[in-house]
Parts: C-alpha cells; sequence; structure tokens
C-alpha cells in the first residue's frame, strides 16, 4: 500500500514526465494541442451560453404572463371601482 509520500513523489514523476514530454513536442504540435484544447474551451463556453440563453428565455416567458395576469387584475379591479361608483351615483345623486 502506497504512503502519503510516495503518492506525493509519483505524482510528481508524473508532472516531470508530463513536462519532459511537452517540452519534447515540435512548435506545431504544441500548436495544434493548443488549438485543440481552445476549440474544447470555446465549445463549453457556447454550451454555457446556450444554456443561460436558455434560462433567460424561460425567465422572459414567466415574466411575460405575470404582466399579463398583473394587468388583467387591474383591469377587473377598474372595472369593479366603476361599477361601484356608478352604483353609488345612480342611487345618491340621481334619485
Amino acid at each position: 500500500m502506497p504512503t502519503l509520500g510516495s503518492e506525493v513523489g509519483m505524482e510528481q514523476q508524473r508532472e516531470d514526465g508530463a513536462r519532459i514530454a511537452l517540452e519534447r513536442l515540435t512548435a506545431l504540435e504544441r500548436l495544434t494541442a493548443h488549438e485543440r484544447l481552445c476549440t474544447e474551451r470555446y465549445e463549453r463556453i457556447a454550451e454555457r451560453n446556450a444554456r443561460a440563453d436558455e434560462r433567460a428565455e424561460r425567465i422572459e416567458a414567466s415574466i411575460r404572463r405575470l404582466y399579463n395576469r398583473q394587468t388583467a387584475a387591474m383591469v377587473a379591479l377598474i372595472a369593479l371601482l366603476s361599477s361601484a361608483l356608478g352604483t353609488l351615483v345612480i342611487r345618491y345623486v340621481l334619485h
């Protein structure tokens, strides 16, 4: 069973091996590896942006529904108050 110290040593050896392998790459290979990495990052960013756009659209639709309900409630309240005012005018002013 490896100890913590040996695990750290093995990790260091892996990092050293990766560094040495990277140093051996030609400039073209480095550029290709860099472009591949950037492409992967761009794809992840594009996916996150797409999810954010979907969320924004859902929020916008929710706000639109809320606004429609609020407008309907205000129209109903105005109609109710107008009816009450009309009833008062007819009952106490015109009679």
